[in-house]
């Protein structure tokens, strides 16, 4: 086994869990579930060939393997962190900005004009979209493989000094349906109307905090699929219901739209690093100049 066949966030999942003692109170500091914590430690422990933990009722603690893994750990982390701000240092000049692609939806058309207009705006400065999944935005920003990304989770701007949350969407949710569906006699719906119903759903951040956020339907009848225009129609002409933020409705004159109640908030954010580049620098005064012309984007 080589050190590269290692996955960065079972690392910083066992970092975190090693100084938690607890795998309960480390998943929610890491904002993913306790089964997904457990799961990614049972594969790091298979990759490595040793067990890290002392599982108990009482909590965990780490082995003598593991306690030696976690200090030499810490020192990599150390170096490797100060190796990254050494090499972004020497990359102020660059002329490159990458974004989080995390929705089809978000990079053509809830952003296209700003994009748009920054690219002919500044031509010289080359936009890479990079994909990104759920919640591992977060730490993508702060490795610096992604400069700038829409955000939707659980992570508190406080708890995060390191990185910006800048509120750029807020808006209410609202149903997509078939113009042929039952529901589109009624002029809003409720809970009550969806009892038993798929809805489904896209996301530019973490999928089980999306899911708890919607009170109008359990958790479990939740299904996330691609933000494609192909996919959300293809989820309604087939009997399915379509969640969105009333600004997306616009883009989906086939289908019937009906304001949810009671209301469903949305919230987007746009993260980026307090340390950036000069390139990173002028899309981000681009933007607060651009969102001050426009408004932030909703209904």
């Amino acid at each position: 086994m080589e050190f590269l066949d290692l996955q960065m966030h079972q690392l910083r999942s066992f970092m975190t869990a090693a100084e938690s003692r607890s795998f309960s109170s480390a998943a929610a500091k890491l904002f993913i579930s306790h089964t997904s914590l457990i799961q990614q430690m049972n594969s790091l422990e298979e990759t490595l060939g040793f067990p890290l933990f002392i599982r108990s009722a009482r909590g965990i603690a780490l082995t003598e393997s593991g306690s030696v893994f976690y200090s030499e750990m810490q020192k990599n982390f150390k170096k490797l962190d100060a190796l990254l701000k050494k090499c972004r240092s020497l990359n102020e000049l660059g002329n490159k900005v990458q974004i989080g692609n995390t929705s089809d939806l978000h990079a053509f058309y809830f952003m296209a004009d700003f994009y748009r207009g920054f690219q002919e705006k500044y031509p010289d400065i080359e936009i890479v979209y990079v994909p990104t999944v759920g919640a591992d935005v977060l730490q993508m920003c702060r490795e610096g493989r992604v400069d700038v990304s829409a955000y939707f989770g659980g992570a508190k701007p406080e708890e995060n000094e390191d990185i910006v949350f800048h509120k750029f969407s807020g808006d209410s949710m609202c149903m997509l349906m078939s113009k042929t569906d039952p529901l589109t006699k009624n002029t809003a719906v409720t809970s009550a109307d969806i009892e038993g119903r798929t809805v489904y759903t896209s996301t530019v951040g973490d999928d089980d905090f999306l899911r708890e956020q919607f009170p109008i339907t359990r958790p479990e009848m939740i299904k996330i699929v691609k933000a494609t225009m192909f996919d959300i129609y293809d989820c309604c002409e087939n009997g399915g219901l379509y969640m969105c933020p009333n600004w997306q409705k616009r883009f989906f004159p086939q289908l019937k739209a009906l304001p949810i109640v009671p209301a469903v908030e949305f919230v987007y954010y746009m993260i980026y690093r307090k340390e950036h580049s000069p390139a990173v620098g002028k899309m981000i005064d681009y933007y607060l100049n651009y969102e001050s012309m426009n408004g932030p984007k909703s209904k």
